[in-house]
């Protein structure tokens, strides 16, 4: 009895958390949010406490370089660009060519970046991209879903950050991806990006470059420090 309430109660707390983070939108990323939702109800997003929590730890770090793998981080990026200082940088990688007009559409400087944030939308092989980008050139590395390996985009991770740079795995419980079947949490899920976030899950758990924590924040986040 003691534990249905607890399950409830936290069922509760994250629609609470969920409608504040809503609630404190700004107008453009609300109405971006809605199209996305019109567009294809089908195609989720981050939710609005995931990306309030990625852009706050942004701000905690003091993160000024941001690269994004994956075809599914819009809002997280949005939510970047209102939120980094003057100056920064953020990489936005997706093997579509599809996402690189319509990311730059969504962030002119005239709807939305007011801070100045620069972004930068490359239309590649992620794979084959990776070995291209400098070493520890990012604050941040943001590993989506996407049509690039996981473990691969992950393991190059220690190499692009800066020490003590964060890595974060969104959609790590794979609840957002079309083809799961309850994801992690379900034992019978054994889709491909389950599969691989759950092979994530325990090669970080035991990783010594990196300290890390699986984050009960949207679709769960494997929020990771690079030592």
């Amino acid at each position: 009895m003691e534990q249905q309430r607890l399950h409830t109660s936290f069922s509760k707390i994250c629609e609470y958390a969920e409608q504040y983070a809503l609630d404190r939108e700004s107008e453009n990323t609300h109405d971006m949010r809605s199209h996305y939702a019109s567009a294809d109800p089908h195609d989720l997003h981050a939710s609005a406490a995931e990306c309030s929590f990625i852009a706050q730890l942004a701000q905690t770090v003091d993160a000024r370089t941001v690269i994004a793998f994956g075809s599914d981080n819009e809002m997280e990026v949005q939510y970047l660009t209102e939120t980094l200082p003057s100056g920064s940088l953020i990489t936005v990688v997706n093997a579509h060519s599809k996402t690189g007009p319509g990311m730059r559409n969504s962030y002119s400087p005239a709807r939305s970046n007011t801070n100045n944030v620069k972004l930068r939308t490359v239309t590649a092989d992620i794979n084959e991209y990776l070995p291209r980008l400098n070493e520890n050139d990012y604050d941040m590395v943001i590993l989506g879903n996407g049509d690039g390996d996981p473990q691969q985009i992950a393991a190059a991770s220690s190499r692009l950050l800066r020490p003590q740079g964060v890595l974060l795995i969104t959609d790590v419980l794979a609840l957002r991806s079309r083809t799961s079947n309850g994801g992690v949490i379900n034992p019978a899920d054994r889709s491909d990006h389950t599969v691989s976030m759950r092979d994530l899950i325990a090669q970080f758990s035991e990783a010594e470059d990196y300290a890390s924590v699986l984050l009960p924040v949207g679709s769960g986040i494997l929020f990771c420090t690079r030592q």
